[in-house]
Order: structure tokens, then sequence, then C-alpha cells
């Protein structure tokens, strides 16, 4: 009777361990993972936007919206609500630019970064041509729709990461009434190294403790639109062929 007894406690013992593992199983909450939708970069699309300034290894390139709506790579030769900072490609010779490196994330926020000063008086442009406006809005586009795949809590100092002092930063001025570039960026991304595999960066946005890795196409697509250089030529034969573009 005493080994029945034991044998019977045992066995509710163990009825009531399954019964806890099963409860805890079906009540396990299950990771959200993020949709596509709350892992934009950007809250803005390509058409709201009036003018973007890539700086790229101390040099910067000024996309502008034209007043017909055309975008196209601002120079000095030209006259318009805003222009390329004191020093830029566009107010050097080719190949001799003197623009200063991008500023620390730590160091500028979006709301902090001023509107560059007024160009001299120049000739009025022209329309630009609509075969190379269009490759520009695409790039422009393509970035604006960026995705992230993940976010990742820093253990390292930002350099290790490349954005203590970034090579790329990047500036979205959203359209004025006046169709020109409203005065401060809506926007601001810091582009760091590229991760291990080498398909992403690390980026952060002014303000944030948490890094983002970005898709490397993306930016590489508008650097090579801005200044006709692929920073990683290599890297782009393994893609599909509908990204290496």
């Amino acid at each position: 009777m005493r080994v029945s007894a034991r044998a019977g406690v045992v066995w509710a013992v163990f009825a009531v361990l399954v019964g806890v593992v099963v409860y805890l199983e079906t009540r396990a909450v299950i990771p959200e993972i993020p949709s596509e939708e709350k892992r934009r970069m950007f809250a803005f699309r390509e058409a709201e936007l009036g003018q973007v300034d890539l700086f790229y290894q101390g040099r910067l390139a000024t996309l502008m919206r034209s007043p017909g709506g055309l975008w196209f790579l601002h120079d000095s030769s030209h006259s318009h609500s805003s222009a390329a900072a004191p020093g830029s490609p566009e107010a050097a010779a080719p190949g001799k630019s003197t623009a200063p490196a991008p500023p620390s994330p730590a160091r500028v926020t979006a709301n902090e970064a001023k509107p560059f000063p007024e160009a001299p008086q120049a000739k009025a442009h022209t329309e630009p041509d609509s075969a190379k406006a269009a490759k520009l809005a695409s790039s422009v586009d393509f970035l604006s729709r960026m995705i992230f795949d993940r976010r990742i809590q820093p253990t390292q100092p930002l350099k290790e990461y490349g954005l203590e002092n970034p090579a790329v930063l990047i500036l979205f001025y959203r359209l004025s009434p006046e169709q020109g570039k409203t005065g401060v960026p809506t926007a601001s991304l810091y582009v760091g190294d590229t991760i291990t595999t080498g398909y992403a960066y690390y980026a952060q946005m002014p303000g944030d403790r948490d890094i983002t890795l970005i898709p490397l196409y993306q930016v590489d697509t508008l650097v090579q639109a801005a200044f006709g250089i692929d920073p990683h030529p290599a890297m782009k034969k393994t893609l599909p062929g509908e990204l290496k573009n």
C-alpha cells in the first residue's frame, strides 16, 4: 500500500508539472517582428523633398529641385535659394575640394543645423536635362524608402562603428511653399563603416542612442549619382541584378 500511495503522489506531482509546462508554453509571448512600416528610416518621400546635401569623405554634393520640379546637381554657376557651403566641390575646382569633414553625431542635430548662406548673384539656370533629373530622382526616392535591417545598442565607442566622425552625412530638406528647400534639415543620417559581411552600413540618427544597420546599396546609389563614384564596386557583383543599378 505504501508503494502504491507513493507512486500515486509521484504521478500527481508529474501531472501538475506537465500542466504547468503546457500552460507556460501556450501563454509564451512570441517576439514581435517589426513590420516594414515600423522599420522605415524616414517619414517622407522623394516628392516631399526640395534638397538633399550629401557629404562624402570631406566633399559636398547638393541635389536640388528646380522650379519645374526636376532634380539637378547644384553648382556655383547658378543662383538659388541656397548654395553649397564655402569650400565645397561646387565652389572649387574639380578634385580640389576643401569642404570640412562631417561633424560628429554628438555635436549636431537636425534642429541645430544651419542653412547655408545665400549664393552670390549669378546667372539663372535653365531647366535641367530630364533624363539626368530622372536618375537623380530615382536615387533620392530609393534612399527615402530605406528599410533598416535592425537596431542594435552599441557596446563599443562610436569610433569602432565609424560613427564618431562619419565619412558620410546626408541632410534632407522638405519643400517650402515656394518649392525651394526649408531652412533646416527635416532629417539627418550619419553613415559609418560597413558591417563584417559588407552588405550593410552602421548608421545613426542625431540624438539617437541606438545604431541601425542599413542597406549598403541604397547609400552607394546616391553617392554614385552625386559623385560618379561607386564606393563598393566588387560588392555589387554579388547582388541581384535589379539592385546593381
